[in-house]
């Protein structure tokens, strides 16, 4: 019993510490673009030029960066008291039959502080293979370009790994005999932004193939149109979200009426976000109310299973991939000059971590209003069940918040609730779903969700925090620039490449029958904050040990002050 209750806080603490390290990631990104923000602000006010828009593009992004910080504060305390180990206290003077989900394993887990430091450590020998083996994926040099011969790009087996931003924007621009590789393409537009805006290098792009075409003869001059075509059409379908910017909608024309639609989504799609959490916030919980929880809405798992995957697939189609880059990859000092105000201008990649909180937080939510152990109980079998299911349709995220749900201190705590759940699927989910070697059980289960066409999987939707983190951890190892000032394209070859996969994953189309009823619910319900998940599980089960008892008259202290 003792074994599992510590294995159960190591899950806890991995699950958690992923999340609280992506946040924190995200929290840092926030603050840059409100110092952006400000900045420009401030030189508008000097110049007498200030705008309307600017002060509430500023407002909005003080109350982004004010909810991040909540989502940390919260996180972090959860993760603390994983880490404090108060169930292994707590079940010290205790024994019983098993009585608590064993979340646990056989094999326990080194507890892990962040997923940057000693985690990224543990498997740096691991991931430096795979990096190895992944410089083979590079399509090797296609056709000549001048700059091959001037020095100005660097090669090794014929594949480019530096070379000059002036060298690599060169070999971008096509010519009447040349055009670069695909996958070169998107490597160079997906990290360039670290060191170039992008309406300055289609400026560059664009007057470099104006000065072709002076020299070229009529029809070299038509395939240079065409190749010209070709390099905006992948642009704006790779990477929509550059062309946000007036100045680069203007250069491309009429050639975007199909971008604009997509930009149109965009944009509806970010209206419906923050309606959703508008209206999350005006049915905020304070306690024990009355309640309506998804096994009323929808007491079918499956039909719940596949609402998710919908939620999923919405929020990952809608991430771009050059957020990856905006949000977690350092500029050095230079280039952070030469892009400030281009840093971030999507907030999809945030509303997705967040969604990932926002149901942990409503399956513990739902579990600590339950009235009664039968219905607590119940309500906990129900949700493995749903984990369960959209585990096997390849929607690990969905699964591995659910987990990290019933993982939450609160409801962990609950273990004559627990003591009437039948554990024999969670069994299976905790072995699956096992943070020891950096997720291993997990990482093989999606490359086969990955790689299987028309089999056991239907979606590859990873475990995003944890894919963010394999963004972050190539980026740790690798500087973007070299010694001698050449930029570092073999790294910006590995990471196009993981983002690649990404772009891959959400081309899946979710043909499951959308129910509003339950996709409202999942979207808008309120949901209690730790404070009150605390309180309520104690309300639940009474405290068992003097340090549960302080800390429940502490909450109904500050309960009682909150509601003078």
């Amino acid at each position: 019993m003792a074994a599992a209750c510590v294995s159960m806080e190591n899950l806890g603490q991995g699950l958690f510490g992923v999340q609280l390290e992506v946040t924190e990631k995200l929290l840092e990104a926030e603050k840059k673009k409100l110092t952006q923000l400000e900045l420009q602000l401030d030189e508008e006010i000097c110049c007498g030029t200030s705008s309307v828009e600017k002060a509430k593009e500023l407002t909005q992004q003080k109350s982004n960066y004010v909810r991040l910080s909540l989502q940390h504060r919260q996180l972090a305390k959860e993760y603390e008291e994983a880490a404090r180990g108060l169930l292994r206290r707590t079940l010290k003077q205790r024994k019983s039959s098993r009585s608590v989900p064993s979340l646990g394993f056989k094999q326990t887990v080194k507890a892990r502080p962040t997923i940057f430091g000693n985690l990224v450590e543990e498997d740096h020998e691991n991931h430096n293979t795979e990096s190895d083996k992944q410089v083979s994926l590079v399509p090797a040099r296609g056709p000549a370009h001048p700059s091959d011969l001037s020095g100005d790009i660097a090669f090794r087996d014929g594949h480019v790994i530096s070379g000059t931003l002036d060298g690599l924007i060169e070999r971008l621009v096509p010519l009447p005999n040349y055009y670069p590789d695909r996958t070169y393409v998107f490597a160079f537009l997906l990290c360039s932004r670290l060191f170039v805006l992008p309406s300055n290098l289609l400026s560059t792009v664009s007057k470099s193939c104006a000065e072709q075409i002076k020299k070229s003869t009529t029809e070299e001059a038509k395939v240079l149109a065409f190749n010209l075509t070709q390099l905006l059409s992948e642009w704006t379908e790779t990477f929509s979200n550059d062309f946000r910017d007036e100045e680069l909608r203007n250069m491309v024309g009429q050639m975007t009426q199909s971008l604009f639609k997509k930009l149109a989504l965009l944009v509806k799609y970010e209206e419906i976000l923050q309606k959703a959490t508008a209206a999350a916030e005006d049915r905020k919980l304070s306690g024990s109310i009355k309640y309506k929880c998804c096994l009323e809405v929808c007491p079918n798992p499956v039909v719940l299973a596949q609402q998710l995957c919908h939620i999923e697939m919405e929020r990952l189609i809608n991430i771009g991939p050059e957020e990856f880059v905006q949000t977690f990859i350092p500029r050095d000092d230079a280039d952070l000059r030469s892009t400030l105000s281009y840093i971030k201008k999507t907030s999809s990649l945030e509303a997705y971590i967040e969604w990932f909180n926002r149901l942990s937080y409503l399956v513990a939510t739902e579990i600590c209003l339950g009235a009664k152990k039968k219905l607590r109980a119940k309500i906990i079998e129900y949700y493995v069940d749903v984990a369960t299911e959209c585990y096997d349709k390849g929607n690990f995220n969905s699964a591995m918040a659910i987990i990290a749900g019933l993982n939450m201190s609160p409801v962990t705590r609950l273990k004559k609730t627990w003591s009437r759940v039948k554990c024999r699927k969670f069994d299976r989910l905790e072995r699956e779903m096992n943070p020891a070697s950096n997720f291993g059980c997990y990482r093989t289960m999606f490359k086969i969700a990955n790689e299987s066409t028309n089999g056991r999987f239907e979606f590859a939707i990873p475990f995003f925090s944890l894919f963010v983190k394999d963004v972050y951890f190539l980026n740790e190892g690798n500087s973007n620039r070299l010694p001698n000032g050449h930029v570092n394209f073999e790294k910006f070859w590995r990471l196009s490449k993981l983002i690649t996969d990404f772009v891959t994953w959400k081309q899946v189309v979710c043909e499951y029958e959308r129910d509003r009823t339950v996709l409202n619910h999942l979207m808008t319900v309120p949901v209690l904050s730790d404070k009150n998940l605390a309180y309520m599980s104690y309300e639940c089960e009474a405290p068992e040990n003097e340090f549960e008892k302080e800390r429940r008259k502490s909450l109904r202290f500050e309960r009682s002050v909150d509601k003078r």
